[in-house]
């Protein structure tokens, strides 16, 4: 099947889901799937492109810009990334984003090929003038999120490689969770810095370091925490793709 046949099988087989929660009533997650695709949230980057080295964004305008990465035809929905964990990430504008101490979710779909042992940033928000970071990926052979001094704020096991994992951060002003593959895997209540990123970069982390190495599709981030059936919502919504 052509490329483009994959997406439209991936992009039917995704209605097809959410039409069968509706079908099957208020309790299947309808309300939250609806809900967590299209409120609060102020970027999404899909990968559908599927060649070039530009990204578009939902909402419009913020265009990421791709460097040293290779585009993957079957990914966990359609078209995705392929970081080499050296020289690869995709940078974008961040006027906009929530701050670091906001409420807020950062959601992606991720596979590595190996068990991630060095530092790997897959999500960066930086702020160069004070100078701060938030970061999500792996560190110390865990999942999770951490701050520039490497502090973590919420962690939790690293997956299995070599499938397609769902990771989601929230932070509700007050309580950090990280979910694996729709289930809360760390949670803490520690004060992250106040800081704006003026920097959004995927792939690597501050100072120009700590580079992936694996897979991404599916870049999510809500100005809001979502509750734990939406992140289960956003799970099932791509689900539907095969995961080899």
């Amino acid at each position: 099947m052509e490329p483009e046949g994959n997406h439209r099988y991936f992009r039917l087989c995704r209605a097809v889901l959410l039409l069968s929660a509706f079908l099957a009533g208020p309790a299947s997650g309808w309300t939250e799937a609806v809900r967590a695709q299209e409120s609060g949230l102020v970027l999404s980057y899909g990968f559908e492109e599927g060649s070039g080295t530009t990204v578009d964004s939902a909402p419009p305008g913020r265009t990421g810009t791709l460097f040293h990465t290779e585009w993957i035809p079957n990914a966990r929905s359609g078209n995705g990334l392929s970081f080499n964990g050296s020289d690869s990430y995709a940078a974008s504008p961040a006027e906009g984003l929530p701050a670091f101490n906001a409420p807020q979710t950062i959601s992606f779909w991720v596979m590595t090929s190996g068990r991630a042992m060095t530092r790997q940033s897959v999500v960066t928000l930086l702020s160069r003038t004070q100078p701060l970071s938030l970061q999500i990926g792996f560190k110390d052979s865990m999942a999770g999120v951490w701050q520039r001094n490497g502090s973590w704020l919420v962690m939790g096991m690293q997956p299995s490689a070599g499938k397609w994992h769902h990771f989601a951060y929230t932070y509700d002003g007050q309580t950090h969770r990280f979910y694996v593959d729709g289930a809360e895997s760390g949670s803490s209540t520690i004060a992250p810095r106040a800081a704006v990123a003026d920097t959004f970069e995927i792939g690597r982390g501050w100072a120009e370091s700590e580079y992936f190495r694996g897979s991404l599709d599916e870049v999510r981030i809500f100005d809001r925490a979502l509750a734990p059936t939406e992140i289960q919502a956003l799970l099932a919504a791509g689900a539907a793709a095969p995961n080899p």
